[in-house]
């Protein structure tokens, strides 16, 4: 699997993620966290993938909890 591909296509097809936002949710540095989101040369290993994507669940799963209310 393709690491930073994947997340690439979720930011493009999710626009209003916040990086910053989700980049402080893991305790990453934001620069770093755009440079893995981002299309250049920077490698996804599977674990930092798997950090990346928990902030994108709980941000959902938090979100969807929200609207329930």
């Amino acid at each position: 699997m393709n690491y930073k591909e994947k997340l690439i296509q979720i930011f493009q097809s999710v626009p209003a993620l916040k990086k910053e936002d989700l980049a402080e949710s893991i305790g990453m540095d934001p620069g770093n966290f755009r440079r893995y989101v981002s299309e250049n040369t920077t490698v996804v290993t599977e674990k930092t993938y798997d950090k990346i994507m928990s902030a994108i669940v709980k941000h959902h799963t938090d979100l969807s909890e929200a609207l329930k209310k």
